[in-house]
């Protein structure tokens, strides 16, 4: 997903791709079992609405607790980036990368990683 934000007045983007386990979603064919990308994206969106951050690292940390706090999610790469910021740069930025310690990662036997270019 890419979630374009202004905040504090610099336009940043938001950039995420996570893994999860799609044994259940593939079996049913059913909403309830898939991870819903609206609702994620529209928590990110009230999240960054909402907040004040004066570093990206801070932001950076913050969205990725929030895809985190999807149960489904298994881990999420994550990247927030200010298109243009400087003038020799096309966009600068950080990747995070984590994992969802609440899930026990040995029982998981199918997953699918989703990946931005």
């Amino acid at each position: 997903s890419l979630l374009p934000f202004s905040v504090s007045s610099t336009f940043i983007c938001i950039s995420f791709s996570f893994k999860y386990n799609t044994e259940a979603v593939t079996a049913t064919d059913d909403l309830d079992d898939a991870v819903n990308y609206d609702i994620l994206c529209q928590k990110i969106t009230t999240l960054v609405e909402a907040s004040q951050f004066m570093m990206i690292e801070t932001l950076a940390e913050k969205v990725v607790d929030c895809i985190l706090s999807n149960q489904l999610i298994q881990s999420v790469s994550l990247f927030v980036y200010k298109p243009e910021a400087i003038s020799n740069a096309k966009r600068i930025g950080i990747k995070l990368f984590r994992e969802n310690k609440n899930i026990n990662q040995l029982n998981i036997n199918s997953d699918t990683a989703l990946n931005w270019d």
